[in-house]
């Protein structure tokens, strides 16, 4: 058997470090003790596991550096499938392992391509003679994400919650800084609005970039993390240290750019680790860390700036986003398909020669320029040809837009209308964090009781659609507490009374917001990624223009009519997602896209 005992520190970036540094002395794997040796077994292609099939566009060569004999090729031409190489094994071999726990996985068979005599004759590599897929060890094998510890789950739950809870954090805490800086420049509110506006729009860019780097097998999700982070941090000091309003403004896009990746794959990696019962309670807590800090950020910094001047904010950027920068790097790495390819070089390391590729190989074909490709071009083309992502973008863009309006007409209506000063002012955001745990409740037990219920059903999975009921309530809400805030912002009505509107739209949107990426993660499973990356940057494209707008809207038509005209909108959203829960299946049907 091969020992599972790992070090707390294994698959994290200082784990690596360490074993870098000490010449793989430090840092054992399985595979780097003088006891492992491999063992293969060849026979027959009989009860070979069903993998997916391969692409058609050749890459298997160029992402697992393999290239099948090609008489294996289907019809004589074209990349070779799985089930092809599969069919294949009587003259080329298949290697099992029948359970003992000593390689590559499930007790399963698993994929070995022996060239055949007359191959190896022509090219006498023997490196080539055969090519090993490597998987699991063994159901329970604890280098497996879904294998971990409870105490790593836990610390992994953690470290990405607080990372993506101080990103968003680091948004809104710049709102109490905005009138010292006009006072400071002598600039108007729209000007000083911009170091939030940029913010929000970097993060919206900064995935089409980031993200793609986190699905390429040599990288993981680790380094985009902690290489992003760290430029984050820097750039915060640069950001609080800036003399000029231009260098702050360049620099609060910059950090927004740098904080994507976090933002944009935190939910991924917390996907990693639980399984699929547990995965909506893993993003809602991950959406709630984002909107909670949000919502706390000008609760802190209002009460800051009063004390220590208008730039301590970005101070705090720094002083919240140092901590986070360690705990990634005591974080594991997550992604299943880096760690197996890294379980891949090491076997290969001890030998030379046999070719080792992780098993995902035969499913993650695309190179990295192929990713930052469709990062790029398939989520507009998705935007442009399928009517069901168009208006989840733009639904969520608005109630996004919406929320971060509010940074704008707090202050008007808590310091101006009700005479409170900025400490004080920022109480009401209270509501926003009250709103999201009181949504969260009936959301968590309709996954609880009538999702996950019926997926171990006889009728089993659920069409996407059904994911979307509590966004319908949802889309209810939101204009609801908008039209409550609307008229209820005035000096002879309580405080509360607006605020409690606050706290209902706040609960509507985190029902929109969560409901519709479930949706789009089961209705679009092959480009999820580019489904959501697209999304991003269409929110964010929208939440930046009504941080512009905002002030105006209000300035000029008050708060009563500028949140009835949100409100009003949001109406419309109503009867899209009506549209899409009873006819979200023919557009799927429809769909080029969907599955």
């Amino acid at each position: 058997m091969i020992s599972s005992t790992h070090h707390p520190l294994q698959g994290t970036p200082l784990g690596d470090l360490l074993r870098y540094l000490s010449r793989r002395r430090l840092m054992r794997y399985p595979e780097d003790q003088d006891g492992f040796v491999p063992v293969f077994h060849t026979g027959s292609g009989a009860g070979a596991p069903e993998y997916p099939d391969l692409s058609s566009d050749g890459s298997l060569d160029q992402e697992c550096g393999m290239q099948p004999p090609n008489d294996m090729k289907d019809g004589g031409g074209g990349a070779p499938t799985t089930r092809a190489v599969l069919s294949g094994t009587e003259e080329l071999g298949l290697a099992t392992e029948k359970g003992d726990g000593s390689l590559l996985g499930h007790g399963q068979p698993m994929l070995v391509l022996l060239r055949k005599e007359e191959e190896r004759q022509a090219s006498p590599d023997s490196r080539r003679d055969r090519i090993v897929m490597v998987d699991w060890y063994s159901p329970s094998d604890t280098a497996n994400p879904k294998n971990f510890s409870t105490t790593k789950k836990l610390y992994v739950y953690f470290a990405i919650n607080y990372a993506n809870a101080t990103v968003y954090l680091s948004s809104s805490i710049y709102a109490a800084s905005q009138p010292g800086i006009m006072a400071e420049y002598g600039v108007s509110s729209t000007v000083a609005s911009l170091g939030l506006a940029l913010y929000v729009l970097g993060y919206g860019v900064g995935p089409i970039v980031l993200s793609p780097l986190a699905d390429v097998d040599r990288i993981g999700r680790n380094p985009p993390y902690l290489v992003s982070m760290s430029v984050f941090v820097l750039l915060s000091i640069l950001a609080a240290t800036s003399s000029s309003l231009e260098g702050i403004l360049v620099l609060r896009f910059l950090q927004g750019f740098f904080g994507s990746p976090l933002l944009s794959s935190g939910g991924a990696s917390l996907s990693d680790i639980c399984n699929e019962d547990m995965k909506p309670f893993a993003l809602y807590t991950w959406a709630c860390s984002g909107f909670g800090a949000a919502s706390l950020a000008p609760i802190i910094s209002g009460y800051t700036v009063v004390a220590l001047g208008w730039r301590w904010p970005l101070w705090e950027v720094v002083i919240f986003n140092a901590p986070a920068l360690l705990f990634l790097l005591l974080m594991p790495e997550t992604s299943e398909p880096t760690i197996l390819d890294a379980r891949a070089r090491r076997l290969q390391a001890r030998d030379p020669s046999t070719v080792y590729r992780g098993i995902w190989c035969l499913q993650h074909v695309d190179s990295p320029r192929d990713l930052l490709f469709r990062s790029i071009i398939i989520p507009w083309k998705m935007h442009a040809l399928d009517p069901s992502i168009l208006f989840t973008s733009l639904f969520t863009g608005l109630v996004y837009g919406i929320y971060y309006s509010f940074f704008e007409v707090f202050p008007i209506v808590y310091e101006g209308v009700y005479g409170l000063h900025p400490g004080p002012a920022g109480l009401p955001y209270f509501a926003l964090i009250t709103g999201v745990i009181a949504a969260g409740i009936p959301y968590c037990a309709f996954v609880h009781y009538y999702v996950n219920r019926r997926r171990g059903s006889k009728d089993g999975e659920m069409p996407p659609e059904r994911r979307l009921l509590p966004a319908v309530l949802g889309s209810f809400l939101v204009p609801t507490g908008l039209f409550l805030f609307a008229f209820t912002a005035r000096s002879d009505v309580h405080w509360i009374i607006p605020t409690l509107g606050f706290g209902i739209t706040a609960s509507g949107l985190v029902l929109i917001l969560q409901c519709i990426f479930v949706y789009i993660t089961y209705s679009y499973p092959r480009y999820s990624a580019s489904a959501f990356g697209g999304n991003a940057c269409v929110r964010s494209f929208i939440a930046f223009a009504a941080l512009l707008w905002s002030r105006p809207l209000y300035d000029n038509l008050g708060v009563a009519r500028g949140s009835s005209i949100l409100g009003g909108a949001c109406v419309l959203g109503i009867i899209g997602i009506f549209v899409l829960y009873f006819y979200g299946a023919q557009l799927r049907a429809r769909s080029r896209f969907a599955a």
